[in-house]
């Protein structure tokens, strides 16, 4: 990915800008010209028809998810369950120049100068580390009796502060090097800050690319020293290959028959002081199909959900005491019936404009063999980069 992090926010000082990266190119799509806003009663059609009458970008929460698989929670929702928008000019910046209106990166202003946030103590989290140990027991239990066999429980870390600029505090966090998948989205009341490592679903003419990950150890030995400890260690292998399980299935629903592969099982990556695993899983898409087909087939990941999917969101809602709105969901770019790159929206965080508050959100996979005081430590693990930028 060509990240040009100083050029980037002079561009977006002066133009609307949401900015989505899929690890090899960085997309800013800039000065929104049409937006449709997804609720319970937008027609599959309707997104189509919007998002097949030219380059599309856009997000689906994992509260439409929710109701993708006929999972009903009790908890008020208020972030929307998606949305799409096109755009007036886009530029795209990859390894081998920048393309797209270049002529907006005429004239910019200077980048402008923000504070600097210090949090302190004001961050609160849903769970401390005995209500998180309690509900991680919980969880096993589901798994004892036959109800999952993996879930992703997570916490939310909160805290409130009128004077934070969602989209300075986006530059702060990808830094110099950002995610592979970071995306800054404007929803309006809502700004979504991502810094998501995981891609979800490609689809490049018709040729289908998922990457799941699952497989998380903390290190502070240099480079990949230690990858053999994660691709040795049977708990964290059992998660990935469930999980690619689901997924070889569920983009099975719109691939041609007989295409589905899975390969480089147990790949190694690492991002901050974690190592993470994942594996390929490939096809075809069916020439009656399209990437929205592709897209809700597989909504929301199981990589975010657990095994079985439906039975697994359900438990999920009675362990967390929030809706996870975008966390968990998706943001993506389609380009026509056959292409589209998509994240999982994990390491992700939103400033509510109205509450004045800033959201961020970890999980850990959750298996029979699972130690409540490990998942916690992978839990808060992840927070690292949230907590290095705020704190």
């Amino acid at each position: 990915m060509r990240w040009e992090n100083e050029l980037i926010r002079r561009l977006a000082a002066k133009y609307r800008t949401d900015i989505i990266c899929s690890n090899d190119e960085c997309a800013c799509c800039i000065e929104p010209c049409a937006v449709l806003e997804i609720t319970e009663s937008t027609g599959i059609n309707e997104i189509k028809d919007f998002a097949f009458s030219g380059e599309a970008a856009g997000f689906l929460s994992y509260d439409y998810g929710m109701i993708l698989r006929g999972v009903k929670s009790a908890k008020e929702r208020s972030f929307p369950l998606g949305m799409l928008k096109k755009y007036s000019a886009k530029i795209v910046f990859a390894q081998n120049g920048i393309t797209g209106d270049t002529d907006l990166l005429k004239d910019l202003p200077p980048s402008p100068q923000h504070k600097h946030i210090s949090l302190g103590n004001r961050i609160t989290s849903s769970a401390d580390k005995n209500v998180y140990m309690q509900r991680c027991e919980r969880t096993l239990e589901e798994i004892r009796s036959g109800n999952t066999y993996q879930l992703n429980y997570a916490v939310a870390h909160s805290f409130r502060d009128p004077l934070f600029e969602p989209l300075n505090e986006f530059f702060r966090l990808t830094g110099d090097s950002p995610a592979a998948f970071a995306a800054y989205f404007d929803a309006g009341r809502y700004k979504i800050l991502s810094s998501s490592p995981e891609r979800f679903i490609k689809a490049d003419n018709g040729l289908i690319l998922s990457q799941p990950i699952k497989g998380t150890l903390r290190t502070e030995n240099e480079g990949l020293t230690d990858a053999h400890r994660l691709t040795e260690n049977p708990k964290e292998c059992a998660e990935l290959a469930m999980i690619i399980d689901m997924i070889r299935n569920d983009i099975g629903i719109s691939s041609r028959l007989g295409s589905v592969e899975v390969s480089g099982f147990k790949s190694v990556f690492r991002i901050n002081s974690l190592l993470q695993m994942y594996g390929n899983v490939t096809g075809e898409l069916r020439e009656d199909a399209d990437v929205i087909d592709l897209l809700l087939d597989a909504f929301p990941g199981g990589s975010v959900t657990g095994c079985p999917k439906k039975r697994s969101m359900e438990i999920i809602d009675s362990l967390e005491p929030f809706m996870r709105g975008i966390y968990c969901g998706s943001i993506f770019r389609i380009g026509g019936e056959k292409n589209m790159d998509s994240s999982i929206c994990i390491r992700t965080g939103v400033y509510d404009t109205s509450e004045k508050t800033f959201t961020f959100y970890s999980g850990s996979g959750i298996v029979t063999d699972s130690e409540p005081p490990s998942e916690y430590n992978e839990t808060m693990s992840k927070t690292e980069k949230f907590m290095e930028v705020f704190g």
